[in-house]
């Protein structure tokens, strides 16, 4: 049985689960640390070689520093993951030997065991690593921690390492913990106080409730949806808002985008209605489940070419999408076919868009990618024309939302686009949104070198930056839902709802919910000043 050097950096919970095993199997644990910096400090001051680490996931415990040492160290190393952003922080920092922290010790154990790292400078090979490190997720750089002496290295004291939890007095704990700079096999009186530390732990650690050690973002919490209001010495409401959302061909994400925009809106407490405009052939209704057999939005035109388009009409012929998180919203489902374009005449879908404006305070248009002027084309100068439902909800919207695919090849086709969208939008109602932004595609700080791409070659200045998260979509898709219902809290829904509220909301929205605790206050100050006015004519007379 190979007996291993162990240094554990886990929450109480998972160290209390499995340090039972740790001591039946033999291992010596040489410290118990919690945190990046500790880390980095017990490995430097351990001697024991080979080295192995069972350490916590988590971004406040792994990261790139803790990394290149544990590789200068020639030390093995197996994350716990918590949750799921501690598994993402994990792939993204390239460090694949993952377990979950459910996992036995057995599993652990084989894990850890599989590949002996090597020792002295060379880095081992069983550990795996990758150079592509997300910038949101990367910390600052080691300043040559991978090749400095072990002379410029500082050490710990020579004592007992303490352990992270306050110990009570009357507590012998340390007596059976292993000293720094050797390695010390476990005796029975170490592996009774160890064991009796792990079944104390629960007791002493009921403040660590809390699962993990990160507070992933989260997005706001949804608003119940307000009814519109009226203008101030006006009979009428205000006309709503049109979003289109536009990218260029290869799908970059202009329905995704369409659906998280229109899915924000309404968690805003605002009324939205998702159009899918796309005369090439829709998906918003497959992405989310409904039935296409009736496209809504061609329906609408129908009627809108009849003069008969009400808002009766398009609660009749719209779609309600549910939400089991926030409030749904309404949609109105493309042509199922690319060969019923003609049904979108530009006359058509400008009618539609004004209808929308009365029936709902938002609605977010999902627009195809050509913006080619089929009058150049087409010598016919009445004919029906494919691309003019595009132009006319580019030109009738008040916002564009330009997507661009973080890659080189969608960057490529964005520049060639982007060209021909601001012949048709002034550049003031755009906003240009990079989707799916991965290492893997960007390299090293992926945002970074696609923001100073699109500054150096198009003067393009993006507003957000929406990383990849590929299994959340990919289970939304599946389930027929948004983001927001399936993870509330994907860092690329967290981004979208950033967005959302920061450029498509009036400020007002953005700041609800600071008015309603502002207006609590004030009443309850107003209560409080009512009090101390009672308790003041209740006193005696001054004279």
């Amino acid at each position: 049985m190979t007996v291993a050097s162990l240094i554990l950096a886990l929450p109480p919970r998972v160290e209390d689960a499995i340090l039972r095993d740790v001591v039946d199997a033999g291992h010596a644990v040489l410290a118990r640390v919690t945190g990046a910096q500790e880390v980095v400090a017990a490995v430097r001051a351990a001697s024991a070689s080979p080295l192995h680490l069972v350490i916590a996931a988590g971004a406040a415990t792994l990261d790139r520093v803790v990394l290149a040492e544990l590789d200068a160290r020639g030390a093995r190393a197996v994350a716990v993951a918590s949750s799921e952003a501690d598994r993402r922080n994990a792939q993204a920092l390239g460090h694949h030997e993952v377990v979950d922290e459910g996992a036995s010790w057995r599993e652990i154990e084989e894990l850890l065991l599989t590949v002996r790292p090597a020792t002295g400078d060379r880095a081992p090979s069983g550990v795996r690593r990758e150079d592509a490190i997300a910038s949101h997720l990367a910390g600052d750089a080691p300043d040559g921690g991978a090749h400095r002496p072990q002379g410029d290295r500082a050490r710990l004291p020579a004592g007992p390492i303490r352990s992270r939890s306050p110990r009570r007095r009357g507590d012998a704990e340390d007596d059976g913990l292993a000293q720094l700079g050797g390695e010390v096999p476990p005796t029975a009186s170490t592996r009774a106080a160890l064991i009796g530390d792990a079944g104390s732990g629960a007791r002493r650690r009921r403040s660590w409730r809390r699962w993990g050690s990160v507070r992933r973002p989260r997005v706001p919490a949804p608003l119940r949806s307000v009814p519109r209001e009226p203008k101030e010495g006006l009979g009428e409401r205000p006309p709503g808002k049109v979003v289109a959302v536009w990218g260029p061909q290869g799908a970059p994400g202009r329905t995704t985008t369409a659906l998280a925009i229109a899915g924000e809106i309404a968690a805003a407490g605002r009324s939205v209605v998702l159009v899918d405009a796309d005369v090439h052939g829709g998906t918003v209704a497959a992405t989310l489940g409904l039935l296409d057999e009736a496209p809504g939005f061609a329906a609408a035109c129908r009627l809108a070419a009849a003069d008969s388009l009400t808002e009766a009409e398009l609660e009749r012929v719209a779609q309600h999408h549910p939400s089991t998180r926030a409030p749904g919203f309404a949609v109105l489902t493309g042509i199922s076919r690319p060969d019923r374009w003609p049904e979108l005449a530009e006359g058509r879908v400008s009618a539609v868009l004004r209808a929308c404006r009365d029936w709902r305070d938002h609605t977010v248009v999902d627009v195809a990618f050509n913006l080619e002027d089929d009058e150049e084309i087409s010598s016919d100068m009445f004919a029906p024309r494919r691309n003019a439902a595009t132009h006319a909800v580019l030109r009738g919207a008040d916002h564009v939302v330009a997507v661009v695919s973080a890659d080189t090849v969608g960057l490529s086709r964005f520049f060639r686009s982007y060209v021909q969208l601001l012949e048709i939008v002034d550049p003031s109602r755009v906003s240009v949104v990079v989707n799916r932004v991965r290492p893997s595609a960007g390299g090293w700080d992926a945002a970074g070198q696609v923001r100073r791409t699109l500054f150096r070659f198009g003067s393009v200045e993006a507003a957000a930056f929406v990383p990849e998260d590929r299994e959340a979509l990919d289970a939304a898709v599946l389930a027929g839902a948004t983001l927001r219902d399936i993870a509330p809290r994907s860092p690329a829904l967290v981004e979208w709802s950033r967005f959302t509220r920061s450029t498509l909301l009036p400020p007002e929205d953005a700041s609800r919910r600071m008015r309603r605790d502002a207006r609590a206050a004030r009443r309850g100050s107003l209560r409080r000043g009512a009090a101390h006015a009672g308790e003041d004519a209740s006193g005696p007379l001054r004279l």
